[in-house]
């Protein structure tokens, strides 16, 4: 996870703990092995502030996760979401 909000180590490590929250509330099971869902944290320290600025962290991620997921489409004979009869959610 990427900001341009001021963080130090700490902060950052805050950031990517946040963001691996928004993961684990929408792929479960989450941590298998070699399935590599990891996140990191870094600041480009141009904005004041803290990891508080950033703490929707988790939000943005799971929406990302959930568009990404509904956005493709089936290939090379393995069914994508849209096309196994879940709804949105």
């Amino acid at each position: 996870m990427a900001t341009n909000v001021a963080l130090i180590k700490a902060g950052a490590k805050k950031v990517a703990q946040m963001a691996l929250h928004g993961l684990a509330w929408v792929i479960r099971p989450l941590h298998l092995p070699y399935d590599g869902d990891t996140l990191f944290g870094l600041s480009s320290g141009e904005r004041p502030g803290g990891a508080g600025m950033v703490g929707a962290v988790a939000v943005v991620v799971a929406d990302a996760v959930n568009v990404g997921v509904s956005a493709v489409t089936s290939l090379a004979g393995v069914s994508a979401v849209r096309n196994l009869g879940f709804s949105e959610t």
